[in-house]
């Protein structure tokens, strides 16, 4: 009887055991994601998206794992291939900016930074106005604007990051008005809307491909952020920073497939909503060191006159006007910039 009474016990413990492991393996289902930069390595918010990852790990207790690829590892970077992969499923999420957006999705010229819309104010510091600048993006309903405009595309918008200021790097060294209307640079979006108004020519080219265009002078100048001197080396070959072209503050995002976020459960969003704020708080605070760092070190800093700065400037926001007849989504977005700024 006693044999009897044991040997039902651990019977029941044994399946008691069997029930709880079972119980805890179905509440610690692992999530697999792959994101890819628009990026090449060696770009700042490239290797940065390390700190994305590891926080999405740490926060689901390593329910959450994110495999992170630069440009071009799976699909070619700096233009839309890197969202048709995420709409195909070929990839999770997508790192880029709105200007590689905009073929589909014309607000992405505005989310990305209307040119001369953020500049750092005098008083305040980079981190300040950074704070300051999201707080309007989310606050102003712009972001609302924004997740409609993605979701057409079976997009869901997650969140923005920092790039730190704008930079022109240039082979020449431009020091008058008349010789921007020489040069060929290399921009995309709305910026190159903006570039084919004061200069010979603007054309699109893959950042991964931009040192050796440079280096031949297949283009005389090129926008990037400060990662073209900390990472991908540009001031080698263009070593001429145009100050007066530049210097506003711009946002990238990460994006993910509509249909692959829908099928996460909602504390699983949550734990990657909090990953990507991470990241944006690793972002400005990393861009604000490099570009302290760098751009005295190793860059020639041009400066125009005030009145040839103040033509750039102003043929610059010329742009915003041309952003908002793209469509009805892009002019509510500008006229919510543009009311935020008067």
């Amino acid at each position: 009887m006693k044999k009897e009474f044991q040997a039902i016990t651990i019977y029941l413990l044994s399946a008691l055991f069997i029930v709880i492991l079972g119980a805890s393996t179905a509440t610690a289902e692992t999530y697999r994601l792959k994101i890819q930069s628009g990026y090449p390595r060696g770009d700042l918010s490239m290797e940065l998206l390390k700190v994305f990852s590891d926080s999405a790990k740490k926060r689901s207790n390593g329910q959450v794992i994110i495999q992170v690829y630069a440009a071009p590892e799976i699909v070619e970077g700096g233009s839309a291939a890197v969202y048709e992969a995420v709409q195909r499923g070929t990839l999770d999420m997508a790192h880029q900016a709105g200007i590689f957006a905009s073929g589909f999705a014309p607000i992405g010229d505005v989310e990305f930074g209307l040119p001369f819309a953020f500049e750092v104010k005098k008083g305040s510091t980079f981190i300040d106005s950074m704070g300051e600048i999201r707080d309007f993006y989310y606050k102003s309903g712009l972001v609302d604007l924004i997740r409609k405009e993605y979701a057409k595309n079976d997009l869901y918008w997650l969140d923005m990051h920092s790039y730190g200021y704008l930079y022109i790097y240039s082979r020449k060294n431009v020091t008058e008005c008349s010789q921007i209307k020489n040069l060929k640079i290399a921009s995309w979006g709305l910026q190159q809307i903006f570039h084919k108004k004061i200069a010979q020519a603007a054309v699109e080219i893959s950042p991964e491909e931009m040192y050796m265009a440079l280096k031949l002078g297949t283009v005389d100048a090129a926008l990037y952020d400060v990662s073209a001197i900390s990472g991908l080396h540009w001031d080698e070959v263009a070593p001429y920073w145009l100050e007066s072209l530049g210097g506003d503050m711009i946002f990238g995002h990460i994006v993910v497939g509509q249909k692959q976020w829908n099928k996460l459960p909602k504390d699983i969003q949550e734990i990657i909503n909090a990953a990507a704020k991470d990241y944006w708080d690793a972002t400005v605070v990393e861009y604000d060191k490099m570009m302290r760092e760098t751009q005295s070190q190793k860059l020639k800093r041009v400066t125009l006159d005030d009145a040839c700065a103040n033509s750039i400037k102003e043929t610059g926001k010329t742009t915003w006007d041309d952003a908002a007849k793209a469509d009805a989504a892009s002019a509510k977005a500008v006229e919510i910039i543009r009311s935020w700024k008067r």
